[in-house]
């Protein structure tokens, strides 16, 4: 695992496709397709589902009632397993509706890739007498199980909410990042409710997750 203040974050949000089914509150998307088996935690995966709260699982059968409102700590055989925690939050539309979530595929290059990009994603109950919270990051996944998280604009307009931004500070408002295997018996955590883990336009990057 490696952290940097270098950003690598490239914007898709105009050329991606938009992944409908996984914005708003409390969303999972339908499953789509990587193009190329992607290594992870000993097992191939050619699938991803999108979950609104800011991660990704490669579990095809995991309802979405059955992953909670809010972060949990990994690993846990707790719902959501087999998941890649980009920013997982208990996150909600922004205020003026602006959240989206898009994915794009570059299947024609050397390696092979996927981009999720969660865009202008705000907290749960912000407090409305602030402006939105500006939450813009994605992950890219490689063919070679590289795993790339790049996070753009991580700001909390609402002083009170601002350590949240950088990765949360208790139960009711923290955030996870990391990487947790199929039956939440392994994990990779960068951080579980800590404050001042991440910085706006900042990287993480993970290598060597597959078989």
């Amino acid at each position: 695992m490696f952290y940097s203040n270098f950003n690598t974050f490239n914007d898709i949000s105009q050329s991606g496709i938009s992944l409908n089914s996984a914005e708003g509150d409390y969303k999972l998307s339908s499953p789509v397709s990587l193009g190329f088996p992607f290594p992870f935690f000993g097992n191939n995966y050619n699938s991803i589902r999108v979950a609104s709260d800011g991660y990704i699982t490669f579990d095809m059968i995991v309802n979405v009632n059955d992953t909670g409102t809010s972060n949990g700590k990994i690993p846990s055989n707790d719902l959501p397993n087999n998941i890649i925690a980009v920013y997982w939050h208990d996150l909600d539309v922004a205020f003026l509706g602006s959240s989206e979530v898009h994915y794009q595929l570059f299947t024609n290059t050397s390696p092979n890739r996927i981009v999720v990009q969660w865009s202008n994603f705000d907290f749960w109950n912000q407090n409305q007498a602030f402006a939105d919270a500006t939450l813009t990051f994605q992950v890219t996944l490689y063919e070679t199980g590289m795993i790339v998280m790049s996070y753009n604009a991580m700001i909390a307009n609402d002083p009170a909410n601002q350590d949240n931004a950088t990765c949360g500070t208790s139960a009711d408002h923290g955030t996870t990042i990391g990487l947790e295997n199929s039956n939440g018996t392994q994990s990779i955590t960068y951080c579980y409710n800590q404050a001042g883990m991440i910085a706006s336009y900042s990287t993480l990057e993970f290598q060597g997750i597959g078989p």
